[in-house]
């Protein structure tokens, strides 16, 4: 089985503690799913490209999924239905999926919001309690 994460996050979003919080992640989603761990993002600076940056140096395949600027201000919601709608239609044929989100602003939110919406699961990372841990595994419903 696959298991597939989207990251998603602010473009203003980045430093050690984010690099610290995606890493642990992404360390722990490693030594889960192995070899079956596959990484996506929305290709923005920030979260989406440490994420990808991060899982790369692990040896983890990671998909960007850049948004079409030039179609206009739609085009990041479109780009965030169209992540959202393949995890969505992953999950239909026996995969695990979720979407990790850090903190960010109203793409971010979007993202979150829309996957909600397609009954997906989603982890949001708090950046401001750096005692707590970063990532608690979600129940798979077995």
């Amino acid at each position: 089985m696959t298991h597939y994460v989207c990251f998603t996050g602010g473009r203003d979003t980045f430093g050690p503690a984010v690099d610290a919080a995606i890493d642990d992640v992404l360390h722990f989603l490693h030594l889960f799913y192995g070899v079956g761990l596959r990484v996506m993002h929305g290709d923005s600076e920030g979260v989406d490209r440490t994420a990808g940056r991060l899982a790369e140096t692990r040896g983890i395949p990671v998909k960007a999924f850049p948004a079409d600027w030039g179609r206009g201000r739609g085009a990041g919601p479109e780009r965030n239905k169209k992540m959202a709608g393949l995890l969505l239609s992953w999950e239909q044929l026996g995969h695990s999926v979720e979407v990790i989100a850090l903190p960010g602003g109203r793409g971010t939110e979007h993202m979150v919001d829309f996957s909600t919406r397609l009954g997906l699961n989603v982890t949001q990372i708090p950046l401001d309690e750096p005692d707590e841990p970063v990532y608690e595994q979600p129940t798979l419903g077995v």
